[in-house]
């Protein structure tokens, strides 16, 4: 993560998989949410360009249905961890290691 992002984790939580191309290929990606992040230093290859941008999930959400983030991958996991927050939030679950409440600023690019 911290090649391409900057930043550590202390905490990492596996939230599903997808299967992105099934109709040509047995690609399996796995989705994970990173929590109790720390800044570092992107450790990029001399040809990649990256930009990390903070922002809330609600608005990340937003810009799905808006088609500004239409990637599948990020899609796919952006809906997982709105949907594991949600569940996290009906079940009155406050104290999620590495997250306070639903709803705070989540790293996504």
């Amino acid at each position: 993560m911290i090649e391409e992002t900057g930043f550590t984790a202390d905490v990492w939580k596996e939230l599903g998989e997808i299967t992105p191309v099934p109709g040509y290929s047995d690609e399996c990606i796995h989705i994970f949410m990173a929590t109790n992040l720390a800044p570092g230093k992107q450790k990029l290859d001399k040809d990649e360009i990256l930009n990390v941008h903070k922002m809330k999930l609600d608005d990340a959400m937003e810009m799905i249905y808006k088609g500004e983030i239409r990637d599948g991958k990020t899609v796919s996991a952006l809906c997982m961890v709105a949907h594991w927050l949600q569940d996290k939030e009906v079940f009155g679950i406050e104290n999620v290691k590495g997250l306070t409440k639903p709803g705070l600023s989540h790293m996504i690019d």
